[in-house]
């Protein structure tokens, strides 16, 4: 099971596995998500749940980090596409997975396109989502 995330965790507590951390964003977006996006939430945050079970192991093998995977720019994580992990990526888009490699991602789009997300270091402003403060959103 891969750690999620290169923090080290707080005192007294055990690192989260990246399926444990996306299971508290299930509803709570980071504080810094539009409001007039918040309906979508639910959604992306079952559509990268949805990529570690299918995925996560081949792209952990791959060398794909958490972050390169679940990472949003800490001010801006629905608008930044240069610090949004590939799973929000393929999330957001309603993409389908096709296959995971060390350099890229392979999707399909809902209209049938194929696409690459290449893999790339994170940007420096990334956070993974888990590490983000959250919204409380009823």
């Amino acid at each position: 099971m891969r750690l999620a995330g290169a923090r080290a965790p707080e005192p007294g507590r055990q690192p989260l596995t990246a399926m444990a951390g996306l299971q508290l964003i299930k509803t709570s977006p980071p504080c810094t998500w539009p409001a007039d996006r918040l309906a979508e939430w639910p959604q992306i945050a079952a559509g990268a749940a949805a990529f570690e079970r299918c995925w996560g192991d081949q792209a952990e093998v791959c060398g794909w980090s958490d972050l390169q995977l679940y990472g949003l720019h800490s001010r801006a994580p629905r608008s930044n596409l240069a610090a949004m992990g590939a799973a929000f990526l393929v999330a957001i888009g309603g993409h389908t997975v096709l296959a995971v490699s060390g350099h890229a991602i392979a999707i399909a789009t809902p209209t049938g396109s194929r696409l690459r997300i290449c893999r790339r270091p994170p940007d420096s402003s990334a956070v993974l989502v888990w590490h983000a403060p959250l919204k409380d959103v009823p």
